[in-house]
Formats: structure tokens, C-alpha cells, sequence
């Protein structure tokens, strides 16, 4: 994903997490001129009585005084046929996805369509997902998502929500697009139009943390300040908003590419104000797939179990917070072995054996 300038807006607040899940899994459908509610239940439900629960639902008193542009959320278990919002562009390793709670895991594989309201959960795997026509997300290992709502009306730009219980997503939404993506976390909203940025919803400790890679943030909890690119920011559940920390700097490579056959050394200028350092391995390719996640003390890595072939190595710099830092990218390609030389023979030890060995034949 590459790093996109725009503005967007993160709005982050603690809030119980059975709460949100009272209106998760919704069909987001964005009004066209003369929409109304009834055709609307005509068109995608069976559900008796629709276009009356729908209003209520909605807390729409005039059906036929909908504004176009509208959001009007349809609860998936209405719906006739479950819509398909997106696709899978690569899986590396272990991902599952289940389409509805309680169904059993499935695979996830490249090139899989994906439904709404589908559970993925990544455990040492990854998985790149396109969502709709203007967003795309980088699952990471160990991680828990689920697609909630996704909209339709083009027009006027899509609607789109994740719920991330736990780990940790990479969102990249093209800025030129109206689309609105929110990441809900079980202690923060990350609601953005057009940048790429992660969130980490850390299960253990109550929090969310967001890194803005592009953009301009406006972080709400009681209060409102603005986050600048290159700036995270931490929520954590009962406790007041953190001030905005300043990213560390992507780390400079010693070199602008490496060509080598294995074993060989990556090395990157030290930061003293970073703890440790992440470098991830993708496929060659803009769009490859994350292969590894590895990490070092030191600002230098020592790869020797890649296989022959070229690479996209990212890194960045992690700080005592565990905010991670902006990316640095380096093209490395990995050559076969040099072949074995072989010594010439030396004649000179065999010419003496075979002189005595014609004397003795003689004799």
C-alpha cells in the first residue's frame, strides 16, 4: 500500500462493546431519487411489514420525504440474498472466515469473494482484501475482524464499518473517492474519507492504537485536538485520551537494493530513540503478499531461509510506547549461489607414482 495525502477524520471514544454490537452486521443502502422505504423492502427483503420496521430502524417518519443520499441500515438477516463487498487479493498462511457466528471456519483463499457480515481470523497468517471499489485492508497475524456494513450508491461514495475485536488492520482508501471507512475497536472508532493509516485493538490492555501514515486527524474523546501525518495516538478504556506521539522517522537502508545469494545482511542507520525495529517480507510486486513479520534489537537482520527470488522489504522503527514508526521500503533479490570452483589437477603427484609403477612392470 503506498502512502496517499489527504484529510480524514478519526473520532476515537470508549463505549461498551456489547452496545455497538446491537447494530453491527447492517446493509448500508444510500438513497437514489425515488427511493422509499417500501420499495426498498420490495426489492431486497421478504420480511412481513418491512417498510414500517425499517422506518422505526432507521427513526424515518416520512417514506416518502427521504432525502436522496440517506443512509438507510437494512439488518443483514432481513435481506433476500446476503450482498458480496468484496475480494481477496492474496492469503498467506493460516486465515479462516466464517459467514455467519456459529458456522464452521473456513479456508480463506485468493481470489475469494467476500460476503457481509464475514468473520475472518488470522493467526500466523495475512490476507489483503479489496472492499468495495476505493478501500483496501492488510489483515495481520493474530487478528480478529469482521465485515459489519457496507453501502450501495455509488454516486454518492460507500459507507463502509469493520469491527476489529482484536490485532491489527492496515487501511488504505483512496482520497479522490466520497467513501466514509470506519474501524471499530472494543475502545475506539477510526472513521476516515481517503488516507492509509493502521489501528491495533490490544484485547489485553483495553486500548486502541492508531498510527496515521497520511492524513489530517481530528481525535474526539470529551475533547477534540487535530493529529498531523506522522503522528499516532492511544485510547484506552476509562482513562482520557492520550496526547497525540510523534512517529519515528523510516529507517535509512545502508543500501539502495540488494542483489546476493544467501546468507546475507540487511542493515539500516541506527534511531537511539527506537527499542526495536520491524521489517516486513512481501512477495515481489507491488500487490505481493506478506510473507514474514520479523523483528530485531539491532538495526541490522541477518537472512538466511529466504528462497531464490525477489522481495519488498519494509521496515520501521517501534518506540518505548510501541507506537510504530513511518516505512521505509528496499528491493532485494535473492541470487542463486555462486557455483564451486573446482581445483585444477595437479599432475605432479600422480607422474611419480606412475613412473614407479611402469618399473616395477618391467621389471
Amino acid at each position: 500500500m503506498r502512502l496517499r495525502h489527504a484529510a480524514f477524520v478519526i473520532a476515537l471514544f470508549c463505549a461498551s462493546w456489547a452496545a455497538e454490537q446491537a447494530r453491527a452486521q447492517d446493509w448500508v443502502y444510500r438513497v437514489q431519487p425515488g427511493d422509499t422505504l417500501w420499495n426498498l423492502c420490495i426489492q431486497y427483503t421478504a420480511v412481513k411489514g418491512c417498510w414500517k420496521e425499517l422506518g422505526v430502524y432507521n427513526d424515518i417518519r416520512d417514506d416518502r420525504g427521504i432525502q436522496p443520499g440517506t443512509d438507510i441500515r437494512i439488518p443483514v438477516a432481513w435481506l433476500l440474498e446476503i450482498p458480496l463487498v468484496g475480494k481477496v487479493l492474496n492469503v498467506q498462511g493460516a486465515v479462516t472466515y466464517q459467514l455467519q457466528p456459529g458456522s464452521n471456519p473456513l479456508p480463506l483463499a485468493a481470489g475469494q469473494d467476500i460476503a457481509l457480515g464475514s468473520l475472518l481470523v488470522s493467526r500466523e497468517g495475512s490476507a489483503a482484501i479489496q472492499l468495495g471499489n476505493h478501500s483496501q485492508i492488510l489483515l495481520r497475524p493474530n487478528s480478529v475482524l469482521r465485515i459489519d456494513t457496507m453501502s450501495v450508491g455509488e454516486s454518492a461514495g460507500q459507507t463502509s464499518t469493520l469491527r476489529l475485536d482484536s490485532g491489527e488492520v492496515e487501511v488504505e482508501v483512496k482520497p479522490e473517492s466520497r467513501s466514509r471507512f470506519e474501524v471499530h475497536t472494543p475502545s475506539a472508532i477510526a472513521a476516515v474519507r481517503g488516507t492509509q493509516y493502521r489501528v491495533v485493538s490490544l484485547r489485553e490492555e483495553d486500548s486502541t492504537r492508531g498510527e496515521v501514515l497520511a492524513g489530517l486527524v481530528a481525535v474526539e474523546a470529551g475533547s477534540r485536538l487535530d493529529v498531523p501525518a506522522g503522528f499516532g495516538v492511544k485510547a484506552k478504556a476509562g482513562e482520557p485520551l492520550g496526547q497525540p506521539r510523534k512517529l519515528l522517522d523510516p529507517p535509512r537502508f545502508t543500501q539502495a537494493r540488494i542483489d546476493a545469494p544467501l546468507p546475507l545482511t540487511v542493515r539500516w542507520d541506527n534511531d537511539p530513540q527506537a527499542v526495536s525495529w520491524q521489517v516486513d517480507v512481501y512477495a515481489g510486486g507491488e500487490n505481493g503478499e506478506l510473507l514474514d513479520s520479523l523483528r530485531s534489537n539491532q538495526p541490522r537482520l541477518d537472512l538466511e531461509s529466504l528462497d531464490e527470488g525477489c522481495y519488498r522489504l519494509v521496515a520501521r522503527a517501534i518506540d518505548g510506547e510501541g507506537f510504530n514508526g513511518l516505512e521505509q521500503e528496499l528491493p532485494l533479490c535473492v541470487l542463486p549461489p555462486p557455483p564451486v570452483e573446482e581445483e585444477p589437477f595437479d599432475y605432479r603427484i600422480v607422474l611419480p607414482w606412475l613412473a614407479t609403477l611402469a618399473l616395477i612392470l618391467i621389471l
